[in-house]
Formats: structure tokens, sequence, C-alpha cells
């Protein structure tokens, strides 16, 4: 693993790999997803899309603890179903920014928003943006980051997102919109403590 060691080893001696909202996932992993982690798969992919999937983004789809990990932790889908929904099976889609062709990464169901890596180099910056714009959202509006920065970024946060959700939590426990900061990985074991 050369792009995202470090993101996989921080996640690991963190024990967010093994928590049991990150292990639930493992079976959930769409086949999709795992078939871009495999050979065959992103050569296929390839093939089907006339693009190069960037060697950052075939880590990601091989390492499927790091990729549930994220999955439960963002506010979004890795594993792209409600987008699926939208645009049909043939995921991940690949949006066409002025800047090139763009892989989606993630999905943020209430707004509709999508984190897509451009294609191209091995390690791609990743834009946001709505999939069916000419073009991502402005810098000034929402920085680019290299795809490896992107994923580190969410493992070295998630205490920061533990703490602000706790705080969010206790302040509206009854109130069902906020039940779902139940399942991020970590969170249970903190609320059990509490």
């Amino acid at each position: 693993m050369r792009y995202l060691r470090r993101a996989r080893d921080a996640a690991e001696a963190r024990g967010y790999l093994s928590c049991p909202e990150v292990q639930a996932l493992q079976g959930r992993v769409p086949g999709w997803f795992q078939a871009l982690g495999t050979d065959s798969g992103a050569a296929e992919f390839e093939a089907r899309r006339a693009i190069r999937l960037p060697a950052a983004l075939r880590e990601f789809y091989r390492c499927t603890p790091l990729a549930c990990f994220v999955e439960a932790a963002i506010d979004g889908e890795v594993f792209l179903n409600a987008l699926g929904e939208i645009v049909g099976p043939d995921l991940p889609p690949v949006v066409a920014w002025p800047t090139g062709p763009h892989i989606v990464l993630s999905f943020h169901n209430h707004s509709g928003t999508v984190l897509a890596a451009e294609v191209g180099q091995d390690d791609p910056r990743v834009f946001a943006g709505f999939d069916d714009e000419p073009r991502p959202f402005a810098e000034e509006d929402w920085p680019t980051r290299p795809f490896p920065d992107l994923i580190f970024g969410v493992v070295e946060g998630h205490e920061a997102t533990l703490d602000y959700w706790l705080g969010v939590y206790e302040g509206r426990q009854a109130d069902p919109e906020v039940e779902w900061v139940r399942g991020l990985p970590g969170m249970a074991a903190r609320l059990d403590r509490a």
C-alpha cells in the first residue's frame, strides 16, 4: 500500500477498523466496489468507461476495512447506495467536469453533493459539486485535496467529529433526527460510558 498506508495505519492503531459499526459493514460492501478492488474488475471498468482508474483509488477499493470506516464515519455514502437508486446500477458514475472525467467517490444524500476524483494521475485531487452540473464548486467554496489527504483527514479528524456529534446528541436525545449519530464508529461506546 503506497497512497493510503498512513490513513489505514492510523485507523488501525486507533481501533477504528475493529469498531462494531465498521465490522457490521464488512458484509455489506457492494459488488461493484469489491469488483474494483480486483485487477479484472478494475480492467473491465477502465475498458467500459475508457479511463484509467487512479492507483490511489485502486488501493481504496482493495482496502475494504478502511472503506467501511469511511462509509460509517462521513456524512455521506462511499458505497453510493442512494445514488445508485438515482443513476442506476452502473457504479461509480463518472462526472464530466471541465478538468476532465472524475470518478464519484461519495454522495451526500441530503444535498446531492458528490465528491469526485480526477482521472489521469495516480494520486488524484478530489473536487466537490453536483454530478449534473457543468463544473465542480469553486475552489474558495470547497478547496480541492489529494485523495489520500482527504481519507487521512477523515481518520485524523474522527475524534473531533465524535466530540461534536456527542454534544449534539446529548442536547437532542429525544429527537429521532439525530439517532443516526449512534452509528458513527466508536459513538455507541462513548454513549455507554456517559
